[in-house]
């Protein structure tokens, strides 16, 4: 017996027209393979926690993916990407962006310059792009200056080792 056709069941070759029979509903954003790769490794990272919406997580994750503009890939080839440089270097902007999000210092807050550009690149005199982090030679961030912005915090400055 042949195949039945089902007008209704998705097609496994792209159209390039609209279909008489469209299927479901569409995503809320088309799916890529960097959002694929870096959603899973940070869901990985905080055990889940990134995929539950409006979480700080969450935000970080949206964030990272759609608005950041270093736009960072993560290699997708064997378990040494996730030592990679570029893995260390989402996973420290991912923990800045939470930081962000969850003191309630986000958009219109008291923080200056927190998610935009590069987190560890001096600007003239003002001093590092996103105000109150203290990196290392090698871009990796070393400590928090959280008492600067008068946040509720038991100590004014968080070291990183």
């Amino acid at each position: 017996m042949g195949a039945v056709f089902d007008p209704f069941a998705p097609s496994s070759i792209p159209s390039f027209q609209p279909s008489s029979y469209p299927s479901g509903s569409p995503t809320s954003r088309p799916s890529s393979e960097r959002e694929k790769i870096i959603g899973a490794y940070l869901s990985t990272l905080t055990d889940g926690e990134s995929n539950i919406v409006d979480s700080p997580q969450h935000q970080a994750k949206m964030w990272l993916l759609y608005e950041d503009k270093l736009n960072l890939h993560l290699p997708s080839y064997g378990s040494d990407a996730l030592k990679s440089a570029v893995a260390e270097r989402i996973k420290q902007r991912y923990a800045l962006a939470t930081v962000y999000f969850s003191m309630g210092v986000g958009e219109g807050g008291v923080v200056k310059g927190w998610l935009e550009g590069d987190e560890c690149q001096f600007v003239g005199d003002y001093g590092r792009n996103w105000d109150g982090v203290a990196c290392n030679d090698m871009g990796e961030v070393r400590a928090l200056a959280l008492g600067k912005w008068g946040l509720p915090c038991e100590y004014d400055v968080i070291y990183l080792y």
